[in-house]
């Protein structure tokens, strides 16, 4: 009589392991990538960018990236709930406070990036650090009017890390232009 309820208690272990990491991580290079399954990326449709730096206010909050007010504060909408949901999909335990990483969003707020479930993902520390420094960049060349806003948007969707290499030889190339290639994965 015993064994029928160990098995059951056994099944029910393994089914609440396999729902703690529902994820797999891309890689590219040394740096992760989300599970695009999970986190595909998502576009805030009320965000613009004119390189003029001309205030734009949409339902009372700057729209324009390249607007010396513009703030992603007031599009920062996530709730615990969320970030509760995101940590149990990428099977983080202690988080969203926990150390060694972050939920961070696949397409930035600070280039139009939306604050929703699909645009958020648990980023490792050291990568996070990096992919903030990628979104400062792609911030800074869409207010130049070097590349738009929409590229940016994609080349981070696409693959954050190739993103990183293509804004990092655009910095220094004034005649250079950029294409959003497919995902591509690198062996470790």
């Amino acid at each position: 009589m015993g064994m029928p309820v160990k098995l059951l208690i056994v099944a029910l272990t393994l089914v609440a392991v396999c729902k703690a990491q529902t994820v797999a991580y891309g890689h590219n290079d040394r740096y992760l990538l989300p599970d695009r399954k999970v986190t595909p990326g998502a576009i805030n449709p009320k965000i613009v960018a004119d390189p003029s730096g001309k205030s734009i206010i949409v339902n009372g909050v700057e729209a324009n990236v390249c607007a010396k007010s513009f703030s992603s504060d007031p599009y920062k909408t996530s709730t615990e709930a969320m970030n509760h949901q995101v940590c149990e999909e990428y099977g983080v335990k202690g988080c969203p406070g926990a150390e060694k990483g972050q939920i961070d969003h696949l397409i930035p707020l600070q280039i139009g990036g939306a604050d929703a479930i699909n645009n958020l993902w648990w980023q490792p520390e050291p990568d996070h650090t990096v992919k903030a420094q990628v979104g400062g960049t792609l911030k800074d060349l869409i207010c130049t009017g070097r590349i738009s806003l929409q590229f940016a948007q994609q080349c981070m969707q696409h693959n954050w890390v190739n993103c990183m290499w293509a804004t990092d030889s655009l910095k220094n190339c004034a005649n250079c232009t950029l294409t959003v290639s497919p995902n591509i994965k690198t062996p470790r």
